[in-house]
């Protein structure tokens, strides 16, 4: 069903980073499959991480891979936790796992966690 319509599209984000006057410089874009592109990403800190994945497999291995470089104080948001079954399993999991992460929600339509300080 979602055949062809799970790609990420660079040409958007520039678009967007443009319009939030986000410094392109500072943009490194790792095109493929999270499970080939991950391990070579090297991202030792991260202030905010956007999880926008969908799927089970693809959220779990976001947050297995990068909640840990998120700074203390930091925040991870995940896009469709309200509107996948995989993805807010995922976390749900995770959070099972890492008791000292609240998920939080804005309005039901956003949901995050701060990391501790």
């Amino acid at each position: 069903m979602w055949a062809g319509d799970a790609v990420g599209s660079p040409r958007r984000v520039v678009s967007v980073f443009k319009a939030l006057r986000v410094d392109l410089d500072r943009v490194i874009f790792h095109k493929g499959w999270f499970d080939s592109t991950f391990p070579k990403a090297r991202i030792p800190q991260i202030a905010l991480l956007h999880i926008d994945a969908d799927f089970y497999e693809s959220v779990r291995l976001a947050l297995e891979t990068w909640e840990p470089c998120v700074s203390p104080g930091g925040y991870l948001q995940t896009d469709d936790y309200s509107s996948f079954i995989g993805c807010r399993r995922a976390v749900d999991e995770y959070l099972v796992n890492h008791p000292t992460l609240t998920l939080r929600t804005f309005a039901e339509i956003a949901y995050f966690i701060q990391k501790p300080l």
